[in-house]
């Protein structure tokens, strides 16, 4: 994979990385767990990060479920319940940090020789 790509690739792991820490902030200071506060509370984080709904949508659907495909979303994590949930977001969140560090930084090649 050229570097260029290796690089996107990393900082889309770091974004999706935050994003999905930030999800889990949001849910430690929440109460209740209920897919009436779930669907809009990450629709509006999507609106204030400008996101797509469904690029936010589906990171948050493979780290609670694993899966692409699901019953519908809001509902699965009701079900599963507020602290399945926060376990796996935090799990993914981590795990896409680890893979991003785990990258090989691109070679500066404007930056002097050490001669």
């Amino acid at each position: 994979m050229p570097a260029e790509d290796r690089a996107a690739f990393t900082r889309l792991w770091d974004d999706v990385a935050a994003l999905l820490g930030e999800i889990v902030e949001r849910i430690d200071k929440q109460f209740g767990w209920t897919r009436d506060w779930l669907e809009p509370m990450l629709r509006a984080l999507s609106e204030e990060k400008g996101w797509k709904v469904k690029d936010l949508l589906m990171p948050v659907r493979v780290a609670v479920t694993g899966k692409t495909a699901t019953p519908p979303l809001f509902e699965t994590m009701e079900l599963m319940g507020k602290e399945v949930c926060r376990r796996r977001l935090r799990e993914a969140a981590a795990a896409l940090k680890l893979a991003a560090a785990a990258q090989p930084r691109p070679v500066d090649t404007n930056a002097a020789s050490p001669n």
